[in-house]
């Protein structure tokens, strides 16, 4: 099988399974709904400070009964640039990637062929995916830099879970939708709830360090597709990756096409 290297970067973005939207409970005590957001704001605030990083990943997608799987190699020094590779197994690299900015570029071995892609809008949606998050918000949800990703603003009525965690509604400018706190503040599932065909989910589960980091990422779509990402290693470089460490090379004679050409091919 011919593996297709920005479908793997679509799922790796965004593409999941159909799960139960995150829907309000009951209306929530204003001081209490305040302190949980009040450990969220902290939380962003610690992580928000940019550092050298380097992830090991596994990334399982498809649907029930059909779902593959492929490593990820993520880097960079906290803000763009920043390399992702896409490994079909050790040593084989089916797809390297690299953003800075609105520059996007992903370059296909096998395929001889690289993609660019220069603009605000998220890449992925000039191929017809309507994925919510580009490849730097990936990198903040995983190093749990939420304070990029969701914002730190909300407006209207917050709730709360059986459970006791926090629904709130978020403002817009960021992800939108709906963020649920645990009583730590810290985001444990995201919900788009706007237009249906951009319904997704994302479950956040964290690892044992202090702080907690996200060690997976469950993401979900009412498509029926499902993604789920689970760190493997995680390492903070005392020395920021050079010039050269995030450079993603494409070898001379490579065709170079517009990334809203690849559905043509």
């Amino acid at each position: 099988m011919k593996f297709r290297p920005i479908f793997a970067l679509c799922l790796l973005l965004a593409l999941s399974a159909c799960a139960p939207r995150l829907r309000p409970g009951a209306p929530a005590e204003p001081a209490a709904a305040e302190a949980v957001w009040k450990r969220y704001e902290a939380y962003c605030a610690a992580q928000d400070s940019p550092r050298p990083y380097r992830l090991q990943a596994s990334l399982r997608y498809g649907k029930e009964g059909d779902t593959r799987r492929v490593l990820v190699l993520l880097w960079g020094n906290g803000n763009s640039p920043l390399r992702l590779d896409v490994m079909a197994g050790v040593g084989v690299t089916v797809a390297g990637i690299f953003e800075s900015g609105d520059e996007f570029v992903v370059y296909a071995p096998n395929e001889h062929r690289a993609y660019f892609h220069e603009g605000k809008e998220k890449p992925l949606l000039n191929v017809g995916v309507p994925v919510p998050f580009g490849v730097a918000d990936l990198a903040d949800a995983l190093n749990g830099r939420f304070g990029a990703l969701f914002g730190a603003a909300r407006r209207g009525e917050t709730t709360v879970r059986p459970d006791g965690n926090m629904v709130y509604s978020l403002a817009p400018g960021h992800a939108g939708g709906r963020l649920e706190l645990n009583p730590q503040g810290l985001p444990v599932r995201w919900n788009d709830t706007g237009n249906t065909k951009k319904d997704w989910e994302i479950r956040i589960s964290y690892d044992e360090a202090t702080p907690p980091l996200p060690r997976k990422l469950e993401i979900t779509h009412a498509e029926g597709r499902r993604a789920i990402l689970l760190v493997k290693e995680r390492e903070f470089p005392a020395a920021p990756f050079t010039d050269a460490q995030l450079r993603l090379i494409v070898p001379e004679g490579v065709q170079m096409l517009p990334l809203r050409q690849y559905r043509r091919q």
